[in-house]
């Protein structure tokens, strides 16, 4: 994958198609009990763990890299796949 530069305009446009109270509403808590290590980023193992525990459908994220896709049950997906 290449090193796209995204305009910070679109970057966040994704994430505020809903507001807080929105997502607050359709939010569920996931408590994460476990120690093993999925992502080779320490920043995105809360992400990593949360997806598996949570049993989440996909994570969309500008950086695939740090979300292995043979280490997730979650399909890796990029911001692209959803037109604005």
């Amino acid at each position: 994958m290449s090193n796209r530069e995204y305009p910070s305009a679109s970057v966040g446009r994704p994430k505020n198609l809903l507001t807080r109270r929105q997502i607050r509403a359709r939010a569920e808590e996931v408590k994460t009990l476990s120690s093993i290590e999925i992502s080779p980023d320490p920043k995105d193992e809360p992400f990593c763990l949360c997806a598996e525990q949570g049993m989440a459908d996909f994570i969309v994220t500008l950086d695939p890299k740090d979300f292995p896709a043979d280490r997730l049950k979650a399909e890796v997906v990029s911001p692209d796949l959803f037109p604005v």
